[in-house]
């Protein structure tokens, strides 16, 4: 149960620079004196902070917040504020995200025009360019949107002149206001849907506004980000009289093993793929549930989530006096409950440390590594705080197999957690508009057609859609909502699959049909291919990436929350521009050809069909370096090739294999596939030339069956071997392929291999034919 003081504390944190939105819509301030009367006066008597001005604007005029709460919110750069203590919880939050008193928007004054600076012109820069590990990078820029219509960022993004500025602050600053004011009983009351709904707003239309302008042409951290650190802060200070914070991490063990847990083959074949897709969304939705646990132990709001991914967590909690006791009595309930429904398969592992104000308003480094440190010796005492007698073999009641997992012994027709996850799958499927309910306080009942609830112990999560949210009132603890921005946190989940028409509702193909989505005609047999990609040296990036002297904590949420926008809301974007460029005519229900099986924080594991999986490597990589702009963040991948009748599961560990042989290249930014490691910045070239020798073999300039034999001779690993094969090689080219220029070509690529160093060249020119034999068919 959160308290109205700490929901105050909350709420007036997401709201206290909303200010800064409205004044940057004008060119010349128009505050009225008693909006004046929120902002500092300079010694010499003019007024700064303007924007406090505006934040009274908008509390009175458009949420119709009653007097009180609005001065202790726009009153945060008065000294001293007015209405404490929740005025003082806000202002000292504000300035430890703002890392104390960095004079932020200085030069939003009254001074003598009014015009005195052009903030309105800056935009928000990409916090991806500070990271430098000495490759190359540029500095690049948003464009000033919603998040929901927003791309990649852009270098050299040109300078909107300040009225034009202004004119774009307007349109996005009236969508909001918009929206508020098409609230049918309005936000004014400082309740939880309020603060969900607020939050929800503010991650569309706040994330890619600069929070501090004061920078000038280097500002990095999104109002959002600052908004919602401020919120986390000041619910700590609300919540204890205590100047430290404790942050609490966690690790949830066995995703990998669970996800892939499904056995294929016979008549289970048809729900595989359900049951894969269904697997990845119940992790990230158990991961959400442990989070929201602690949030409702501790009376926190979901600020307090400083990142979430599908399998882990750090959450910013208060250091109260009975922290100690609620943290163990917490975990050892959730640690009870998930060992009682997933036994030794699904768990986790968590650390807590305290931090004082001054590691906050520099972040320290070592203060993660030794959080990091103590989640690592806990990985090897899992399960010690609930080690009783439950834990050792108790003989099953029956002896009959889930033949869907073949893991679980039931009674039914297949387990408990197969069947919910089955049925989380196709309400996904059937819904678009979706939420997530968390309910700690009693469980939720709802119609099979509005939502899909699973217990852990006393408490539950639920699937909704928007008829079942509605007909919950509120009684649920925690609400996010799926792919859009409506209530609560906003969690983009990029697990897109091809559907087709079943009846009146959509199914999820089966690996057979998605491997011929890639037409026969013109991309050869149809082959199943599975990728799998992470975004190289992540822990490396996020302990010494930034520069120490500008480093915060805000940056580091504003890092992983742009690592989540690019692989949660691009991923399917990019997947879908692939497919249709693959296979242009496919049909309006089968907007993709790939399976996103798993999309987390920095990795992905997609399957599809293979031709369409090797083009999408090379996009992902494009797209990642084209939101980055910055070499210095790369990502490697690993593809392996299969016939669609054979498991996925061990496809999957065979490409994990792949991506591992691409990190161990020197500088990672590869990708492997047919064990052969190629850097992206050559596999776009080495495509091109599989789709020119595709064009030799149907325009009949070589013969496939020719092409094959030339492949299998010099698909070798001895330099003396090749050397062997080098006078046949030219000779049967000079009398099996009459083409001039093919036959010249070939001689050409053979005549280069002329030494051992030479070897890894002849790989690629064999990976290179393989690929091109793959993807063309026997006339």
């Amino acid at each position: 149960m959160i308290s109205q003081n700490i929901l105050d504390a909350a709420l007036g944190g997401l709201l206290h620079d909303i200010g800064k939105m409205g004044q940057r819509t004008l060119t010349r301030s128009d505050l009225t004196e008693q909006e004046k009367y929120m902002t500092p006066v300079h010694k010499v008597g003019y007024h700064t902070h303007l924007h406090a001005g505006y934040t009274s604007r908008f509390l009175q005029d458009i949420l119709k917040q009653d007097s009180k709460f609005e001065a202790a919110v726009s009153s945060h750069h008065l000294n001293p504020p007015l209405n404490p203590p929740l005025s003082g919880y806000i202002q000292d939050a504000d300035r430890l995200a703002a890392q104390i008193d960095r004079d932020d928007d200085i030069g939003d004054t009254d001074q003598a025009t009014g015009e005195k600076s052009s903030f309105q012109q800056v935009r928000l820069n990409s916090i991806f360019s500070e990271i430098d590990f000495g490759q190359n990078r540029k500095d690049s820029k948003f464009r000033l949107s919603t998040l929901s219509s927003s791309s990649s960022p852009e270098t050299g993004l040109p300078v909107s002149s300040k009225k034009e500025a202004a004119e774009e602050y307007a349109g996005l600053y009236q969508q909001l206001i918009d929206e508020i004011l098409a609230e049918p009983e309005g936000l004014s009351s400082r309740d939880r849907h309020s603060f969900d709904r607020i939050l929800g707003l503010l991650y569309e239309y706040a994330s890619l506004v600069p929070a501090s302008t004061y920078e000038g042409d280097r500002t990095f951290v999104s109002l959002y980000d600052h908004s919602k650190l401020t919120a986390a802060i000041g619910s700590c200070y609300a919540a204890s009289d205590s100047d430290c914070f404790r942050l609490l991490e966690f690790d949830i063990s066995g995703i990998q093993n669970f996800i892939f847990q499904v056995t294929e083959g016979g008549q289970q074949k048809t729900g595989i793929a359900k049951a894969l897709r269904g697997r990845s969304l119940f992790i990230s939705l158990v991961t959400d549930f442990i989070v929201h646990a602690y949030l409702h132990a501790f009376g926190m709001t979901q600020a307090n989530i400083l990142f979430s991914t599908g399998g882990g967590a750090l959450l910013l909690l208060p250091d109260t006096e009975d922290y100690d006791r609620k943290l163990k009595a917490t975990s050892q309930q959730l640690l009870r409950d998930l060992f009682d429904i997933f036994h030794t398969d699904i768990t986790y592992v968590y650390a807590s440390i305290r931090v004082t104000r001054d590691e906050f308003i520099r972040f320290k480094p070592d203060k993660a590594i030794e959080l990091k440190s103590i989640l690592e010796g806990e990985k090897t005492r899992k399960f010690s705080e609930i080690a009783e007698s439950e834990l050792f073999h108790e003989e099953p009641s029956t002896q009959k197999l889930c033949p869907l997992c073949e893991h679980v012994f039931t009674t039914q027709d297949i387990c408990p957690i197969c069947d919910i996850i089955t049925r989380l799958s196709d309400f996904f499927v059937k819904n678009d508009d979706l939420y997530v309910v968390f309910s700690y306080s009693g469980q939720p009942e709802l119609d099979d057609k509005d939502g899909v609830t699973f217990d852990v112990g006393p408490a539950s999560f639920s699937l909704v859609n928007t008829k079942g949210l509605e007909s919950l009132h509120d009684s649920f603890s925690y609400v996010e909502t799926i792919n859009r921005s409506r209530l609560g946190l906003t969690r983009y989940i990029a697990n897109d699959v091809p559907l087709y028409p079943n009846g009146k509702s959509l199914r999820i193909q089966n690996f057979e049909e998605i491997a011929k989505l890639a037409p026969e005609a013109n991309w050869g047999d149809p082959k199943l291919a599975i990728l799998k990609m992470d975004v190289d040296n992540l822990g490396a990036i996020f302990a010494y990436g930034l520069p120490r002297e500008t480093r915060s904590i805000s940056k580091f949420l504003t890092l992983s929350r742009l690592m989540e926008v690019f692989f949660g809301k691009q991923l399917p974007e990019i997947c879908q521009d692939v497919s249709l460029a693959v296979n242009p005519d496919l049909d309006s229900a089968t907007d993709t050809m790939f399976y996103i099986d798993y999309a987390g924080g920095d990795d992905l594991v997609i399957i599809g069909p293979a031709a369409g999986i090797l083009r999408l490597a090379d996009e992902i990589h494009s797209k990642f370096l084209e939101f980055t702009h910055n070499e210095n963040l790369t990502i490697s991948g690993g593809v392996f090739i299969q016939r669609p009748q054979e498991p996925v599961r061990f496809g999957i560990q065979k490409a994990e294999g792949q991506l591992e042989l691409s990190k161990s290249m020197p500088d990672k930014n590869s990708l492997t596939l047919l064990s052969t490691s190629i850097p992206f910045s050559q596999y776009h070239g080495l495509l091109q030339t599989v789709d020119a020798c595709r064009g030799d073999i149907r325009e009949n300039r070589i013969s496939r069956t020719n092409f094959y034999r030339l492949m299998s001779v010099l698909d070798v690993d001895d330099f003396n071997e090749f050397s062997r094969r080098v006078p046949v090689l030219l000779y049967s080219l000079s009398r099996t392929v009459q083409d001039p220029g093919c036959r010249n070509h070939w001689v050409r690529e053979i005549s280069a291999i002329r030494s051992p160093e030479d070897m890894p060249a002849l790989r690629r020119l064999v990976l290179i034919m393989k690929l091109a034999i793959m993807e063309t068919r026997e006339e």
